[in-house]
Parts: structure tokens; sequence; C-alpha cells
């Protein structure tokens, strides 16, 4: 089946599409308002939950579920609620969290569970709406489609013989199932090459401004603005107390959560970025993403783009390396690597075709110094560490005061904290090691046990949480068995080829834009893959739900639609005319 020939309006955008996002997201975020505010509300008035809590919850849902129906021609107004609330949902229930109860706290947090479900059954409604006023015109079904959902009836099969609590296996349900959702509501939307233009430049724009924001809190504003202004540790602490989170990992350092919001790379304390997200790996990834879309494909800016790009995205560089995030700095490297060796094989090796990317070079730099740094211990090199000690330690950089490194492991004496809290020695590069050790223990389980060990029988949120802890795809292997490995990754690999074939018809029909963009979201959808081995926060729905939904509805709006239901189950979907 070849790819459909893109409207010509949607080939590559000019400099008077600059405010294109502009009334699509000015719609969305009225309807953000709408349907988050009456929420938020409720939560300050009732402050505890109840009956009626959780029925505005569905009341809620059922009403946003309407919109997403009457406004399926328009998906921009979806999509943008649901970037506006993914990017806000933590800082917001932060600053109402003091004022109500853990299980309120919980159930504001639950709201975003149902967009993604939302995506899917409005996606299915409005086809069935268009179907039956007329339009037999369908998207088919591809051998992507199929695998996603084998793979969602294999996590519902170890949800039911898993012998885990309930809470974990509820939190890995979600996790494995809502990417999937996503990418199959991403399927499902109107396959309107414009829209999707304007949604993935809305989620830019969102993007950018999580990291100014971000910039801001973290190297303007003191440490106590998340202590104040806007209580951490509280937030965390009614986490803990409604089980969202194990309370062992709630440790108190500075006034805030360790390891959420300081970092110790090289033994020194350093502050890491958060921003409105209040997490610096679920951020990471979202800035990952943006990061790939802004800085590989061509977006004008009108007189002076390249500049603009290029700007933007140091800045966003910037602010994903102050996360210190090891995983969202390995999905830029591989995205970039992959994307330019899929480039090269396209045939695309004219200098002139390349100096748009010139801004790669030092974000590539950048990006493996950060790696490098939160990686390895430098032991063998006693003077070089003991210089990036000086340089980390300094306020400038590590955002404290008097810091020093904490000790080497095994010593008896510990940093003394704010309030006479100690902190235990440790570094980043012990965290690398314990991704790795993650991921292989969780290839040991389904080695041992092929039909796997059920949801919640290991990784981080479970009860033995020490067991492939640290690595999605050694949870993955260990909970779903070889079943859920191997679908996951045909899953994966399927989106991916259609992604990569879309690229290279459209750039054989001349349409550089969406060549770009469609390998640009192949590349961001590769890099999430390689670091789900060494990071369990790729399962993360906040930071990562645009890889999906970006990615299904990019293959929904490559494959042709044809009349009537049709299955395309062909590995390699897309052939030349």
């Amino acid at each position: 089946m070849a790819l459909k020939p893109l409207p010509r309006r949607g080939d590559s955008p000019t400099a008077g599409d600059d405010l294109a996002p502009l009334w699509g997201g000015a719609i969305a975020v009225t309807a953000f308002m709408v349907f988050v505010l009456p929420l938020l509300v409720a939560a300050l008035l009732l402050e505890d939950t109840s009956a009626l809590a959780w029925a505005l919850l569905v009341v809620d849902l059922i009403a946003f579920f309407l919109f997403a129906v009457a406004t399926a021609r328009t998906p921009v107004l979806f999509v943008g609620v649901l970037i506006f609330w993914f990017a806000l949902q933590r800082l917001v229930v932060a600053m109402v969290a003091p004022e109500i109860s853990a299980d309120m706290v919980r159930l504001l947090l639950l709201y975003k569970e149902g967009f993604y479900m939302i995506a899917v059954a409005a996606g299915l409604t409005a086809v069935a709406v268009r179907y039956l006023g007329g339009e037999r015109t369908l998207t088919p079904v591809l051998l992507a489609d199929l695998l996603a959902l084998a793979f969602l009836a294999v996590v519902a099969c170890a949800f039911l013989y898993s012998s885990a609590d309930l809470t974990p296996k509820l939190t890995y349900l979600r996790r494995f199932a809502a990417p999937v959702f996503l990418y199959l509501g991403g399927r499902l939307f109107l396959a309107r090459d414009d829209q999707l233009r304007e949604s993935v430049r809305l989620a830019l724009v969102v993007v950018t401004a999580v990291a100014l924001f971000g910039l801001v809190e973290r190297f303007l504003l003191d440490i106590s603005f998340w202590q104040d202004q806007v209580e951490a540790t509280t937030f965390y602490s009614k986490q803990a107390e409604a089980g969202l989170i194990p309370s062992s990992w709630l440790f108190v350092f500075h006034g805030v959560p360790d390891g959420v919001f300081i970092s110790l790379p090289l033994e020194v304390p350093v502050r890491r970025l958060v921003s409105t997200f209040l997490e610096p790996t679920t951020l990471g990834s979202f800035l990952a993403f943006g990061l790939l879309v802004l800085m590989l494909t061509p977006w004008p800016f009108g007189k002076g783009g390249r500049a603009l790009t290029a700007a933007l995205s140091l800045l966003l560089a910037v602010a994903l390396v102050a996360t210190v995030s090891r995983g969202a700095m390995l999905v830029v490297l591989a995205g970039v690597a992959v994307f330019f060796a899929l480039r090269v094989l396209a045939g695309s090796r004219r200098p002139a075709e390349w100096r748009g990317f010139v801004v790669v070079l030092p974000v590539l730099l950048l990006l493996s110094f950060g790696v490098a740094l939160t990686t390895f211990s430098f032991s063998n090199f006693p003077e070089g560490k003991d210089r990036l000690q000086d340089v980390l330690v300094s306020s400038a950089i590590s955002g404290f005061d008097d810091n020093h490194p904490v000790t080497e492991p095994g010593s008896a004496v510990a940093v003394q904290a704010d309030g006479g809290a100690q902190h235990p020695p440790g570094s980043t590069a012990e965290g690398a090691s314990s991704h790795l050790a993650g991921l292989r223990t969780g290839m040991e389980d389904m080695l041992d046990d092929p039909l796997g060990r059920g949801l919640g029988t290991s990784g981080n949120w479970a009860e033995a949480p020490g067991s492939s802890g640290e690595s999605m795809m050694g949870t993955l292997a260990s909970q779903l068995g070889l079943a859920g490995l191997v679908l996951w990754s045909a899953f994966l690999a399927s989106v991916l080829a259609v992604l990569v074939q879309a690229s290279f018809r459209a750039r054989k029909l001349g349409r550089l834009f969406w060549a770009e963009l469609f390998l640009a979201l192949a590349a961001a959808f590769f890099g999430l893959h390689v670091s789900s081995y060494f990071s369990e926060s790729a399962s993360g729905l906040l930071g990562n739900a645009l890889y999906f939904l970006f990615a299904g509805w990019a293959v929904a709006v490559a494959i042709p639609s044809a009349q009537g239901l049709r299955w395309n189950l062909a590995p390699l979907p897309l052939r030349a005319e």
C-alpha cells in the first residue's frame, strides 16, 4: 500500500504560519480551565474524598469525553488540554496539597488516567459517528495495531494471575497499558496533517515554557521556593500516605525530598531542575521529546528562524542537563544517532542538506558530558575528579552555599543537612550500576519463569522493589515474561517501520518537512526505547505521553484511508508506487 499524498496545505509551513497554533492553543487553554478549575475548587471545598468527590470526577471526565467527541475534527483541542494538564498537574496539585487530604491528592493525580481512556473511547465514537453519517473512509488496521492489542491482552492476563497486592498491580497495569492506549488514541484521531503539525507546534511551545520556568526555579530561585511557596515535601508525604509511592522513597534533605530535588554527581549534592513536574526524570523525557522534534525538524520562525531554533534547542539542552536525568539525555543521544543514520540511508548526503543541523553538535557535546558526569565515578582520575567536584560544589552549580561532597561509601561520617538530617553516602555512578543490575535481574527472572511473575511482583513500585527495579524492560520481562517482551518489542519495531517508511516516501515526493517530522518522531520513539533498558521512568505517563500519542497520529496521517474496514498486516506496509 502506497503512502497517500499529503495535502499541499500541510506540506511545509511558512513564516505566515507562526501564529497557527495560537487559536487552537487559546481554545485549549479555555477548555483546560473549564474542566480543571471546577475540580480543584471542589477539592479545596471538600478537603477529603467522598462519594460526591468521586461523582464530580466522573462527571468531569464524561464532560471531557463529550468535548473530545464534539471536537473530533479538530483534535488539537483535545491534545492541547492533555498537554496542559500533563505539564501542570503536579505543580497544581502540590499547591493545593497542604489544604486537602492524602486521598484527595490521590484523586486529583488519578484524573490524568481518564485522558488516555478518553482518547480511545472518543476516537472510536467519532469514527462510528462519521461512518453512520455516510463517511465510509477508515484508517486500515495495521500489524502494529494488532500487536498493541495483543500486548494489552498479555497485561490483562498478568494482572489476573498475579499474586501481588492490588496497589502495585494497579500501578503496573496503568504503566504498561497507558502508552498503548495513547498510541491507539492517536491512530483514531482524524488524519488531518495540518492538525498534527499544529498540535506538535503547540507541544513545543509548552515544552519551551516548562523549560524556561525550570531554569528560573533552578538557577534564580532559592531551594526555599519548594519549601515555602510550594510545599514539595508535603506533596510527596501525602502521596506516600495515599500509597502512590513507597514511603521508603521519602528522605528529606535540605528541606526537600532527596533524589527528586537533589542528586549526587561525583558525591556532590546538586539541585535538580524539576520545573512544573516536581520530578526530574519524567520532566527530562518531556524535554527530550521537545528537543528532538525542535532540533531535527525545519520549523520556520520568519527571518532568523535558524538562529531562533538553535537558541531554543540550546536552552532545552541546558534545562535537560540540569535535570540530571541520565535516561532522558540518553533519549536524545540515541535519537540523534538513529535520525542521522536513517537520513544518510535515505540519500541525504549533500552538505547543503545538513546546514540546518549545526546546533546538534554543541547539544550532543553538552549531553554527552552530562551522561558521563552522572554515570562514571572518575575514581581512576583523582585529579580530574577533584577539579570537577570543585566546580560542582560551587553555589552557582549546586544551588547550595557551604556545600561539599558526601563521604565515600563505608565511612561512618555523613554530611549534615538542614534540620540535622544526615545524608547517606552515595553517588549517581552507583545509581547507574543499579539500573544495569535491574535489567539483568529482570531478564534472569524471565528465563526462570518465561510466563512471567505477574503484575506488581517486581520493579520499583512492587512489594520487593529490589528485583528488576530501575529498568522498564527488566521490569516488563520479569512481570510479563517472554510473551510480553516479544510483543512489546515487536509493537515498537512495527511503529518505527511505518514512521521511517513514511519519512523515506515523503522525501521522495519532495515533502521535506514531513520527511523530517516523521523521522524526528521515529527518532524520539527509538531513543525512548533505548532509555527504557536503563530507566523505569520510561514507562511513566506524564513525560512520555507525547511519544506515543504523536507516533500513533503520525501513522494515521501517513497511511492511506480506505473505503470500509481494511486490513494491512504487512510488516512493512508502505511501498513506493
